[in-house]
């Protein structure tokens, strides 16, 4: 190739919430040897070229037929991710139907970016008329970005068009960065003039000999005028400073106690011996742990990453839920110290920052965090363990709505390595994945030291009505309870159900307050005295009459885990009673809670399905479920296997110890099959009568799925742009023989949420390409399909609602 032709170097990228395909820009001449693929850069977009952050995912030495814009900046000193990632993330784009920019965006630390934000300005013309538009009168005391404005970009352009605002472009700051901090150190030669004794330089040069370097803002409560005496030591010769980069700690000043790590059993020694030979050769392989609760498969994710790390590897071990992210990530912590990560969404964008930062040094080689954890930057990927991994948590809600279990296997495949998936009650894919060869069966029948399972008791509420039905308990609840707390024993009551109470009810007219902008009735949070809706976060005062008739009829109906809190705390005088939900668990809620139940400061926790989850809490004897059908009633294929495992899960938290467990499940159905298998833990029993189900309505696993979800603020738009879609679905694939069958369009079960209308539509077919190729007719529609709707294509969806 001759010189010139190298000298012409191009890059494709991708941008994040820009266009779906690449771009390409030319390389400015002084950064050709320096952009490579991984690194960020900064490019001009659009006609008005406004300045974005773009992803690099690949360089090239030929020039493309056509004009092209230059790469204004590069953002980064070497890449943020390597090719084993690149893969990934294309892989996500490609199968979840998301633009690569998206996917790579969603896989870096949030607030990194930079990007021109359009700013408007008050002219003197609009100075003189802010009396009669509001929106001007919010740029009377300085320029403002036109995101904060809330209005219509219609509304802007006008406003500029006559002349009373400017609109221009000016470049953001990232959100977060890097911290560094100024370190003096002595550099050990005298001082090129004697100091003064007792001084403040005298001082600090003390200081500095006996503790060596100081951080200068840690000086201010040790010496008198620091930053003075700091000056003079560094101008008389004696002392230097230097920019280090801190990291912020996650983990609060928090010291994990080193653990005793246990001898293995014979299940466990088995399990580890497995896929501590696939670690060594470096091989992918697929796991499957099936370990009923309490039977230790942490254990085993402790030992293989233990194997890993010896040999040089580090390991990735991603939990369903943000709740039992500090507890196992303690366990970890409490084995490796400080070579654990943790990354998770309650971390501020700087600790997630450092963190991801370490983790790319190879300093934090062992990770443990929730789904996104698994784009973590490890540099030598030995093993990915998926805890819980039949947790719907898993699959993330928004673009792009990946399965991180799915994709873990997709990562170890990619680098090479093991990868773990565990539960006491296997996802019916996982299983199926058993029975087609594609993963390996592990088990670990039987709890640590051989302790027994809890007996579990269905109290029929057809014969044992609530005796207190505002919280729906039964007396032998009751009874169980008072047993329990006597002995100095711990209580967990599951209900999935937060707030007071369900809703509002008039009785006069039968009026349900109910949210303004979604179909759904409010809430009822007695603490805060206010009706709430669960979806859109809308929130009103409680009626004193009725809205409708005005009558004083207004009563509570239902309960939730507040209004059950309240009533226990009654039944049981003198018991310390708590409560788990998303109302008690914001911030740094939630790891004090947890602590105070450990310790026994709690006798009795009431939460919905965030304590059913992994907790390990040695005193829990007793766990109670008040209402076991709740989910069953849902109109989705899924909702008897999320009822089976979440009433096995939560039952397995009692009696993990030295003590015995016991399981109370108040239910008014009995004989269905998720509860008969639940109350015998019979997770065997359960999958084959499910999959039969699910065989014979060709349901997944038997079949692949895909949803797509469209919305629009008014009702006939979304209708209109949902049967286009439909027709268009419909033509090609009749055109092209493909096997999938569409169901739909119709209204979501839930049709409105945030003022939107929903419909849906759903692609069914046991052939996964057919189901894509049909996807893809509408993934790459132009505008005119859809009108002024919404569409977002939900790949191998968890939630039908």
């Amino acid at each position: 190739m001759s010189s010139t032709a190298q000298e012409n170097i191009y890059v494709e990228v991708a941008l994040p919430r820009g266009p779906r395909g690449l771009l390409s820009y030319k390389i400015p001449q002084q950064l050709r040897d320096r952009v490579v693929s991984g690194c960020r850069v900064l490019v001009p977009l659009g006609r008005a070229n406004r300045r974005m952050t773009a992803y690099v995912v690949s360089t090239s030495n030929e020039k493309p037929d056509y004009s092209l814009k230059e790469v204004l900046d590069l953002l980064d000193d070497e890449p943020l991710f390597d090719p084993i990632r690149s893969e990934l993330f294309r892989f996500v784009a490609a199968y979840y139907h998301v633009s690569l920019g998206d996917v790579i965006r969603c896989g870096l630390p949030s607030g990194l970016n930079v990007a021109d934000a359009r700013m408007a300005s008050l002219t003197d013309a609009g100075r003189a008329q802010c009396s009669t538009e509001p929106v001007l009168a919010l740029l009377q005391e300085g320029d403002r970005p036109v995101k904060s404005l809330k209005v219509s970009n219609s509304q802007l352009l006008r406003l500029a068009k006559n002349g009373l605002i400017t609109l221009r472009y000016e470049l953001e700051r990232p959100r977060v960065t890097a911290r560094y901090v100024s370190v003096i150190q002595p550099t050990g030669v005298s001082p090129s003039r004697p100091l003064r004794e007792g001084a403040s330089p005298s001082l600090l040069l003390k200081i500095l000999g006996d503790d060596g370097p100081q951080e200068v803002p840690s000086l201010a409560e040790r010496v008198p005028n620091h930053g003075a005496a700091v000056r003079r030591l560094v101008a008389l010769g004696a002392a230097k400073i230097e920019r280090i980069q801190v990291f912020r700690d996650p983990w609060r000043g928090e010291n994990a106690e080193k653990d005793v790590k246990p001898t293995l059993n014979s299940g466990q020694a088995s399990a580890v011996a497995q896929v501590g030979a696939a670690i060594e050769d470096r091989c992918f392989e697929g796991f499957f742990l099936k370990g009923v609760t309490g039977s230790g498969k942490t254990e085993v994710y402790l030992h293989a990453l233990e194997l890993a790390m010896a040999g040089g590897l580090g390991g990735i071990v991603l939990v369903p839920e943000i709740a039992l992210t500090p507890q196992l990530a303690g366990r970890f912590r409490a084995r490796f110290g400080d070579k654990v990560a943790v990354l998770h969404s309650a971390l501020s964008d700087g600790e997630r920052l450092d963190q991801w930062e370490l983790i790319r040094r190879g300093e934090r080689p062992c990770v443990v965090g929730a789904r996104s954890a698994l784009f973590a930057p490890l540099p030598k990927l030995g093993i990915v363990v998926v805890d819980e991994e039949h947790d719907g948590s898993f699959k993330q809600e928004e673009a792009p709505r990946y399965h991180a279990r799915d994709l873990a296997l997709k990562l170890g495949q990619l680098a090479g390595c093991p990868v773990v998936l565990g539960s006491a009650t296997p996802s019916l894919e996982s299983i199926a994945n058993v029975d087609r060869g594609r993963l390996e069966m592990l088990e670990l029948p039987v709890r640590i030291g051989g302790r027994a399972l809890p007996k579990v008791t269905v109290v029929d509420l057809r014969d044992h009505p609530p005796v207190r039905p505002e919280a729906i308990l039964s007396q032998p609840m009751i009874d169980a309870l008072e047993e329990t707390v006597s002995r100095g024993e711990q209580g967990i009551i599951f209900l999935n159900r937060r707030g007071y109470a369900n809703c509002l009810l008039c009785r006069g007219c039968g009026h349900v307050p109910s949210c303004e902008s979604c179909s759904i009735s409010l809430t009822y949070h007695r603490a805060r005295r206010r009706l709430t809706c669960h979806y859109c976060g809308f929130v009103q005062r409680v009626p004193s009459a009725c809205p409708d008739c005005s009558a004083q009829s207004l009563e509570l109906v239902g309960t939730g885990t507040e209004q059950v809190e309240r009533i226990l705390g009654e039944v049981l005088p003198g018991a310390n009673v708590a409560r788990m939900d998303r109302d008690t668990t914001r911030g740094r809620q939630l790891q004090s809670l947890l602590n105070r139940f450990r310790s026994g400061e709690i006798n009795v926790l009431v939460g919905t399905q965030m304590v059913a989850k992994g907790h390990d809490f040695p005193n829990v004897t007793l766990v109670g479920v008040l209402l076991a059908e709740q989910m069953l009633k849902l109109p989705d294929f899924r909702a008897s296997e999320r009822t089976f495992q979440l009433l096995t899960q939560v039952a397995g938290r009692a009696g993990r110890h030295l003590k015995p467990g016991r399981v109370l499940i108040q239910t008014y159905d009995p004989e269905h099959h998720s509860l008969a298998c639940a109350k015998t833990h019979d997770v065997d029993s359960f999958v084959a009568m499910e999959l039969a189900q699910r065989r014979l309505r060709l349901f997944p696993p038997f079949s692949y799925l895909i949803l797509l979800k469209l919305d629009a603020p008014d009702a006939h738009v979304v209708q209109n742009a949902a049967g286009r879609v439909t027709y268009r679905l419909k033509e090609v694939i009749g055109q092209c023989g493909l096997n999938v069958n569409v169901v739909g369009p119709q209204l979501a079960p839930l049709e409105r949420i945030k003022g939107r209308t929903r419909y849906q539509v759903l692609l069914r077919s046991p052939d996964r390409s057919a189901l894509h190729r049909a996807a893809s007719v509408v993934t790459d529609a132009d505008s005119s399909l859809l009108g002024g709707a919404r569409m977002a294509i939900d790949v191998d969806p968890i939630n039908l609602l």
